[in-house]
């Protein structure tokens, strides 16, 4: 069994206990009251229900506390994904994707949404019939490869058995 991770030295139980307090957050608050415990002589499962959790995860939180100080106890949420939206002038969609949420994004990316309005938009954004001919191409083009069965199911999940059929037109 091994030995009790030591909490280090430089922080006194006041200076912990302060610490939570003046926390704007209750997940870090929550995080520094056991450590306080344990600084005061308390046993880690006695102090690991101060804080509503278990010994283990006191241990983890000791030793994010050791490496980083009371800035270790912070919540790190990290980007998440990457925008799947590519860098581009304008943006061809359907009426489908005609949103306010989708708009936004594409006006932040820097680029125009060209996206004919629903019928029931009351607010209807700006649409140019004369752009959105390419999107109407480019969708012909897909639904005449899928007219091919040996581009539609591709059995074959390779780059020369995928060039080959392509390249014919």
């Amino acid at each position: 069994m091994g030995s009790a991770v030591k909490l280090r030295e430089d922080f006194s139980a006041a200076d912990l206990r302060r610490l939570a307090k003046r926390s704007r957050d209750a997940n870090p608050s929550r995080r520094l009251l056991p450590a306080a415990a344990v600084r005061e002589g308390k046993d880690r499962s006695e102090a690991a229900r101060v804080g509503g959790m278990d010994r283990q995860t006191l241990r983890d939180w000791v030793h994010r506390f050791n490496a980083h100080g009371p800035d270790g106890l912070l919540d790190h949420h990290c980007e998440g994904p990457k925008p799947r939206l590519t860098d581009c002038d304008v943006l061809h969609a359907d009426k489908g994707y005609d949103s306010n949420a989708i708009s936004r994004q594409v006006r932040d990316r820097g680029a125009w949404a060209n996206i004919p309005p629903k019928a029931n938009r009351i607010w209807k954004n700006a649409f140019s019939p004369f752009l959105y001919r390419n999107r109407n191409a480019i969708e012909r083009m897909f639904c005449r490869l899928k007219d091919f069965r040996r581009v539609a199911t591709r059995y074959d999940r390779n780059a020369a058995s995928w060039t080959v059929p392509s390249t014919r037109f």
